[in-house]
């Protein structure tokens, strides 16, 4: 499996952050839509649930306005990332003063049970998974999720649904 070394992360800056080159972004998917994940671990880019749907994460557009999922790891000192196997699963690994983190992002798809009308042969939820492990030592994170609606033309609003769950809503989405 091959491995990518990036730079090491750095804070991002909410008024004042620079923009990414393209190279910095890893993509996945579930054959509906996809996300731009850089290498600091943020989603910059995504349309949700289907590559016709506004964008809900843009900040590669609108560092200022433009929605995001990203990490913030304490301490960084480096990060690499690789995808696992053939898939589209990316893993970025980040190396920080006290420890290692690894954060393991992907889009599940389910093979279909029975025939699709469309012929669509595997189905999906509309959902990007991020799982964030501690392989050594401890490390501080700070996770921010701010998803925009309607191209960050409106407002969302966050709701509970219990266990631990938070729900995003837009007025149109």
């Amino acid at each position: 499996m091959a491995t990518q070394r990036t730079p090491a992360a750095r804070k991002p800056v909410e008024n004042t952050g620079t923009y990414k080159p393209i190279a910095d972004y890893g993509v996945t998917g579930d054959l509906h839509t996809a996300v731009l994940i850089s290498s600091d671990g943020s989603i910059d880019w995504g349309y949700l649930p289907h590559f016709d749907s506004p964008a809900m994460f843009l900040r590669l557009l609108d560092y200022r306005k433009g929605g995001y999922c990203s990490l913030e790891v304490a301490s960084c000192q480096t990060t690499s990332r690789r995808y696992l196997g053939p898939t589209n699963i990316l893993e970025t690994t980040f190396v920080a003063a006290g420890g290692r983190l690894v954060l393991t992002d992907f889009m599940p798809v389910q093979k279909r049970e029975g025939p699709d009308p469309d012929g669509r042969d595997v189905s999906t939820d509309h959902r990007v998974v991020r799982l964030l492990r501690c392989t050594e030592g401890t490390v501080d994170v700070n996770l921010a999720i701010k998803p925009t609606f309607s191209f960050a033309s409106e407002t969302g609003e966050v709701r509970s649904a219990g266990d631990g769950i938070a729900i995003f809503e837009g007025r149109n989405n």
